[in-house]
């Protein structure tokens, strides 16, 4: 009953927070309600794990248990010494909304769904992403045939979704239409749901290329790469089979990147200014995190220290008078957060992830599209993580 009733909040709630917007009464239409709504949605997870689910989670889960409150700990350690308000410590800088409480919230959510084991309350949390998903399909396309109904600026000319920000919603579609794809492989699911998903994997696709970020490409290939693999190794006994698309798969992914550093073929359709002046975002957040290795600078104050921490070369591109308050790359953000203690337990969370990934993929061959499904979407959201803007909407699937 725990689990039943845990799978149905995060599924429905997660599909909640991705489409929650507010406009006409509030300043900032995005951030503050998808904050409101994780807060409702992983309280009330995690009040039923504390109910009635924590001796399993703790017995099952030790370390996870562990790691998550030492990524805690390491948090107040960066709030109680940092110079920056305790305010913006804790609910973050305007527009943003990514500092402590949010990640005390999406720390909720990771525990409620380490509680999960059958396979219909993994299924409940994909029918949310795909529901989440499917709204903003719908409302993008209505949006590029008809205008928009909703009363926001847009300054950015493109489709916002429900993300408010055309590069936000570009990589939620990658990674949705991605995960589409693995789900709809499963052993079993009809002609007429595939059918209905290639549909709408195909405006999904043109909507990505429509909200022009490459991000939602990037994430897209990628994802679609990982479904292949484990399309190929389920119909292939053979080594070689998986061996050379692993090849295949290492050699576009080489090409995307020096096309990402402007050399190569695909410059034209994946490089962007903005790729050269993430590389010195990112150095400036990892100089703020060396800088303060024990306590970071505190949460979403990056903005603050950008100008004290940026390289010298930064002076030339962006420029002395380009600032911003995120590191575009959730980890850097993190080590500037909260240096070494805050940085460390973030990456091990991610390290068991990956153990688990592996774990599971080594012990079957056959295609389990719901594990597929769940892989795919991780893999999608940290591929976003690290060359974009950490985002509420986004971050709880990741977490999840």
């Amino acid at each position: 009953m725990a689990e039943r009733t845990i799978a149905r909040v995060l599924g429905f709630g997660s599909a909640f927070i991705a489409v929650v917007v507010v406009t006409g009464t509030v300043t900032d239409p995005v951030n503050v309600t998808k904050l409101f709504a994780l807060g409702g949605v992983a309280a009330a997870a995690f009040a039923v794990v504390l109910g009635f689910g924590f001796g399993p989670l703790w017995q099952s889960s030790k370390v996870l248990v562990i790691a998550a409150g030492v990524f805690l700990l390491a948090g107040l350690n960066a709030i109680l010494n940092s110079s920056a308000p305790v305010v913006q410590n804790i609910y973050g800088a305007f527009g943003r909304n990514t500092a402590f409480v949010t990640y005390v919230l999406l720390v909720f959510a990771l525990l409620s769904a380490a509680v999960l084991r059958s396979k219909k309350s993994f299924s409940l949390l994909i029918w949310g992403l795909l529901a989440a998903g499917l709204v903003n399909v719908i409302y993008c396309l209505w949006v590029i045939l008809f205008g928009d109904f909703l009363s926001w600026n847009n300054p950015y000319g493109n489709i916002l979704g429900t993300f408010g920000n055309p590069n936000f919603i570009g990589a939620f579609l990658g990674l949705f239409a991605a995960s589409l794809v693995a789900f709809s492989l499963t052993t079993g699911v009809s002609i007429l749901y595939r059918l209905a998903a290639l549909v709408v994997f195909l405006v999904a696709v043109y909507e990505i290329i429509d909200s022009n970020a490459i991000q939602g490409r990037v994430v897209v290939a990628a994802g679609l790469g990982i479904v292949g693999f484990y399309l190929v190794r389920s119909k292939f006994s053979s080594a070689i089979a998986q061996i050379a698309y692993l090849g295949l798969a290492g050699v576009a992914g080489t090409f995307a990147l020096l096309g990402a550093l402007q050399i190569g073929p695909l410059t034209q359709y994946i490089y962007k200014t903005s790729v050269s002046l993430r590389g010195q975002y990112w150095l400036a957040g990892w100089n703020m995190g060396s800088d303060h290795p024990f306590t970071g600078v505190g949460f979403d104050t990056y903005g603050d220290w950008f100008r004290r921490a940026r390289d010298d070369q930064a002076l030339i591109l962006p420029g002395p008078n380009t600032v911003t308050n995120a590191a575009h790359n959730v980890p850097f953000d993190v080590f500037a957060f909260g240096g070494w203690p805050l940085f460390i337990p973030y990456l091990f969370i991610l390290l068991l992830t990956i153990i688990a990934i592996v774990k599971v993929t080594l012990r079957t061959r056959a295609y389990d599209g719901v594990f597929v499904t769940l892989t795919t979407a991780w893999i999608c959201y940290q591929l976003q993580s690290i060359i974009s803007i950490n985002q509420i909407g986004l971050a709880i699937w990741g977490w999840l």
